[in-house]
Formats: C-alpha cells, structure tokens, sequence
C-alpha cells in the first residue's frame, strides 16, 4: 500500500512539473547560409542592405551575427547594413546563430568617388546615331607662276587686315578629343559654347578653361563627374533632313535590381513615327520584353522577371527605340520623354522603385 501511495506521488509531481516548465522545441541547425551578395564595390560614404537569402534546411534559423573585417574601411549594423568609410578592401562575415561552424561572407572594394570621366573613346554602338565630327577644311596652297623676266618694280609689303591679328581661334572639345565646335573671336570677347553631349553615366561639371576673355588661340576640353543617380535615361541623337531611320536607345543608370517594370514613351506622332522597339542588353538575359501591340505616342513598353543573381544587375540599355522621321518634319528638336506610374517599377523584393526620368531628343537638322 505505502508503494502505491508512493507511486502516485512522484507521478503527481512529474505532471506537476511538466505543467510549469513546457519542453522546449529543439532549434533546427542551419547547415550552410547563403547570401544575396558575393562581391560587391562601394563608394566612399555609400550603404548596402545585406541579406540572408536562404539556408539550409529550410526549417533551420535564419538568425545571424555579422562582422566586419576592417571596421575602419566598412562597418556593419546587427541588421546587415554595410556603411563604406573609407577606400580599401575589407570582408563582411555572416555567423549562425545556432552553429557558429556555419557562415558566408562578401567581400567588399570601397573606393572614391572619380572626379572625371576616363579618356578612352567609348566602343561603337550599332543602334546608336553617331554625333557628327566637325572637320576642320585647310585652306588651298596658292599656285606661284614665276615671270619669265625679273621685275624692275620695287617689292611691295602685303597690306595687313588689322581685323586678322585681333582674332583669335576657339576650339571646343569632347573629354576624348572630339572637335565640338570651333569658332573665331575677337580680342577681349568672350566665346560662346556648344551644348555639352550626354554621356550616359557621367555628369557635365563644365569647361576647363575661362573663355570670358579670350585673348589667344585656345583649346578648351570638356569635364564630367560620375552620375550616381538611380536613373532612366533617353539618349540624344543628330540627324540631317532626309535621313530616315534614327535609333534611341533607353538607359538605366546606378541599377538597383529591377525584376519587373513598366514605361511609357511620349513622341511628337506629327513628326516622327515609331516603328520599332528592341529589347536592351542591361536586361535581355533576366527580362521578358512585351512590346505595346500599337507603337505610337504613349505606348507602353513591360518587362517582367522571375528572379535574378547580383551579376545579372548591371547598367546600360533597357529599350531600343527606332523612329521614322516623317516627310513633312521641319529642322529643330523634338522631345522624347518616358513617365511610368507608382508602383510600375519594382526590385528583387517586389518594393518599389523610384526612378529619375530624363528626356531625350532628336535634333534634326
């Protein structure tokens, strides 16, 4: 009997216990982390959201602990923030938190921001117009027929223009050397310059040279600065009356990753007639192109994406636009702008994206 009441007890107590302390679930070891970035470059100041992308197994915690390698070159927040400092090379180490053996890193190059563009003469673009060169035309060697007899007359100077030695020559150039605009001034005038050409991914900063007060022959070279804007860019293009097709290409600059998005192009249809649109190189590999069944003003272009790898988001062209000048187009500039609606555009994360929209033209001359 006192087994019985014994037996009973010790059971009363282990259903006691277990009523107050619950059995905690074992947490699941994650095997191997994976991120959403390998290697990445900063600039100097910038900020990057590291993320854990998936682990495995799936069930198994994705909590993490990061570090920094050089705290002085980059530092990252409990959150995954990377912030770049200063200009060096450091790497960013992700731990599990349930098996510190498990962890992935990305390296990180931070630099400075570059002042100017580099010299080197971009490569060809087939569906790009190229901006015509001006040419400079040597003046014509006059042709000296001696007399057959010497002349008994005495030799008389070449009378000179005033007017001729108080000009002065201008030239206007491109970062790689391209002959801009060349002009004549007078002594003491001040030059007037062409407008700068757009560089896609570069900033017009100015001229390097005053020509306020020109007072000599002169050669003054255009400056550029790095574009860090999240941007969608119409390019510019040159034509002559009588020229028929002209491309425009569409380009995204400082690409944050866009898996799906939708535009609109507005054109003068008086004018110009759309008659093509090609996909871009930047997204053809990770994008579905739909073209708008009716090219004419206000089509609209859509692009849409399952997902996508860091090495898959790079800059250049989005969209390829190919107009038809019509006949009746008279000389001067027709606008070519692109607007797209809240929410069209969106990143890895289906978030939207907010993009700065810049016009292009079409200057037929």
């Amino acid at each position: 009997m006192k087994k019985r009441i014994a037996y009973a007890l010790i059971f009363a107590l282990c259903i006691s216990g277990l009523t107050r302390y619950p059995m905690m679930q074992a947490k699941v070891k994650a095997k191997k982390i994976t991120l959403n970035c390998k290697k990445k470059t900063l600039y100097v100041g910038a900020k990057f959201k590291l993320k854990v992308k998936k682990v495995k197994p799936k069930k198994a915690s994705k909590k993490v602990t990061w570090k920094s390698s050089n705290k002085k070159i980059l530092t990252v927040s409990k959150s995954g923030v990377v912030k770049a400092k200063k200009a060096g090379r450091a790497t960013v180490v992700v731990y599990s938190k349930v098996n510190k053996r498990v962890k992935a890193k990305c390296i990180f190059t931070v630099v400075k921001k570059g002042n100017s563009i580099p010299k080197q003469t971009p490569a060809p673009n087939k569906y790009i117009t190229p901006r015509p060169k001006a040419t400079l035309t040597p003046l014509p060697t006059p042709t000296v027929t001696p007399s057959s007899e010497p002349s008994t007359q005495p030799t008389t100077e070449p009378t000179k223009n005033p007017e001729q030695d108080e000009m002065c020559t201008v030239q206007f150039v491109d970062c790689d050397g391209t002959l801009l605009l060349q002009t004549k001034v007078k002594k003491g005038d001040s030059a007037t310059p062409p407008e700068p050409p757009k560089r896609v991914g570069y900033l017009f900063s100015g001229w390097d040279k005053d020509y306020g007060n020109v007072m000599e022959d002169m050669t003054i070279k255009a400056l550029y600065e790095k574009d860090n804007a999240v941007a969608l860019i119409v390019d510019d293009a040159v034509v002559k009356n009588g020229e028929k097709d002209v491309f425009l290409p569409v380009y995204v600059n400082q690409n944050p990753g866009i898996l799906g998005m939708t535009f609109s192009v507005l054109f003068d249809d008086n004018s110009l007639e759309l008659v093509d649109a090609l996909n871009g190189d930047a997204v053809s590999n990770v994008l579905t192109f739909t073209k708008a069944n009716i090219l004419k003003n206000n089509c609209r272009f859509t692009w849409d994406g399952q997902e996508m790898d860091d090495k898959d988001v790079k800059d250049g062209q989005v969209l390829i636009l190919k107009f038809k000048l019509k006949d009746n187009i008279e000389p001067g500039e027709y606008n070519i702008n692109i607007y797209y609606n809240e929410g069209d555009i969106v990143n890895r994360d289906l978030q939207p994206i907010n993009f700065e929209l810049r016009s292009g033209k079409i200057t037929v001359s």
